[in-house]
């Protein structure tokens, strides 16, 4: 099952300490989705890695919060001007707090794969359909962002041109679904390696006869 407990860490916003969940212990018996999506049996444990200061808005992951962030003085002022007030009216929802995580990273000039993987986060979190649809789409801007311009691995950009795949079909777009899917297949067949040859396997099925579980 998953375990969680709270620690307390500093805001490197506002410099106010809160505390923070941190995961202990988790599983992955719940299988995995076509969106790579890993669920547990019992509570998701991405319930439990975020940190968001009810000061400020800041948040991130915890593990992150508590190693030490620096921030720019820019980014503070985002933060202050455009997130504080959201928390001080409400507590987020772990689908919101991605969402913020997502803003900040963007505030901090991050790379277009850590902001895609916020937004893929939010989606999984995120009870409201639309809002899930949107997510979505903003994880695939993202990620087709990481694809054109960042230097990645063969298994980030088998990966990632297999999600945008994926992410288009979840959202209604089959075209360019398909289009994503075939582009995953065809890299994965420049290489001679096992997971790629898994990944093509995944990328046919979910463009020929998709399945929400792999």
């Amino acid at each position: 099952m998953t375990s969680a407990t709270e620690i307390t860490v500093r805001c490197p916003c506002c410099e106010a300490s809160f505390p923070a969940p941190i995961l202990m212990s988790t599983n992955t018996f719940g299988g995995q989705s076509t969106d790579f999506h890993s669920r547990a049996v019992g509570a998701d444990p991405l319930w439990f890695v975020l940190g968001t200061c009810p000061t400020c808005g800041y948040t991130d992951y915890t593990n992150a919060i508590e190693r030490g962030v620096r921030l720019r003085e820019a980014t503070k002022a985002k933060i202050l001007d455009e997130l504080a007030p959201q928390v001080q009216q409400h507590k987020p929802d772990v689908a919101t707090q991605f969402v913020m995580a997502a803003q900040i990273a963007i505030w901090e000039h991050q790379e277009a794969s850590v902001i895609g993987n916020h937004f893929l986060r939010a989606a999984w979190c995120s009870r409201d359909q639309a809002q899930e649809i949107e997510y979505r789409r903003l994880a695939c801007r993202y990620f087709e962002q990481a694809l054109a311009e960042e230097r990645l691995t063969d298994k980030a950009w088998l990966n990632y041109s297999y999600l945008v795949g994926e992410l288009y079909r979840r959202v209604g777009e089959p075209q360019m679904a398909r289009r994503w899917f075939d582009k995953a297949i065809a890299y994965a067949e420049s290489l001679d390696d096992p997971y790629a040859d898994q990944l093509a396997a995944l990328a046919r099925d979910q463009r020929d006869h998709p399945r929400e579980k792999i």
